[in-house]
C-alpha cells in the first residue's frame, strides 16, 4: 500500500503538477475514488505502478486498467527502500508535504488532495508513511493500440475480469 501511494504521489509531484497545474492535477488524481486508472486528464491517461530496480514483471490488477481506447501511459516509478544514510531519501510524508507546498495558497487543491489521501488510506502518524525510499525515475510506456495488453473486447463470453503480468523488458518498444 505504501509503495503504490509513494509511486502515485511521485508522479502527481514529477509528472502531473509541472504539466497540468496544481488544480487539475488533483482534480485528475482518481485512483482513490476507486476509479480503473490512478490518473485521467483530457489528454491522457495514467496508471502508476511501482517497483524495485530488479523487478522484472509488473502486475496489472485488473482488465479494466488498461483497457481503454484512447492513447494512455503506464509509468513505473522504480524505487528502493533505503535508509537515513542516503541523502536522496524520501518519505511519503515527505512527498505529501512536497505536494502540500506546490499547491501553496490554492484552498481547494489543497481540500480536495487532502480528502483524496484519506480516501487512498493515508495516515500521517502510520510509521510506514515515514518510511525512507530513494526513488531512482521513471519508466514511461505508451499504451495505445498494439500495447500488449488483455482487452474485455476480445475475451471469450463469460470471461468477466482477471490480473495479468507483463515483462517489463517486452515493454521496450512502447518506452517514451
Amino acid at each position: 500500500v505504501v509503495r503504490g501511494m509513494f509511486g502515485e504521489l511521485a508522479v502527481l509531484r514529477d509528472i502531473c503538477i509541472p504539466k497540468y497545474g496544481s488544480t487539475h492535477s488533483i482534480t485528475g488524481w482518481i485512483g482513490p475514488l476507486h476509479a480503473d486508472r490512478d490518473f485521467e486528464y483530457e489528454d491522457n491517461w495514467f496508471e502508476v505502478k511501482s517497483a524495485s530496480l530488479s523487478r522484472e514483471t509488473v502486475s496489472i490488477s485488473s482488465f479494466d486498467q488498461l483497457d481503454i481506447d484512447r492513447f494512455g501511459t503506464l509509468v513505473l516509478v522504480r524505487i528502493e527502500r533505503t535508509t537515513t544514510s542516503d541523502t536522496e531519501a524520501i518519505s511519503l510524508n515527505r512527498l505529501v508535504q512536497d505536494i502540500e507546498e506546490l499547491l501553496g495558497e490554492d484552498q481547494d487543491a489543497l481540500s480536495t488532495f487532502k480528502v483524496r489521501l484519506v480516501l487512498n488510506g493515508y495516515d500521517e502518524s502510520d510509521e510506514r508513511a515515514d518510511e525512507l525510499f530513494h526513488l531512482h525515475g521513471y519508466e514511461q510506456y505508451c499504451v495505445y493500440d498494439d500495447f500488449p495488453r488483455i482487452r474485455k473486447s476480445q475475451l471469450t463470453s463469460g470471461i468477466d475480469n482477471g490480473e495479468y503480468t507483463l515483462s517489463i523488458a517486452a515493454l521496450a518498444p512502447w518506452q517514451i
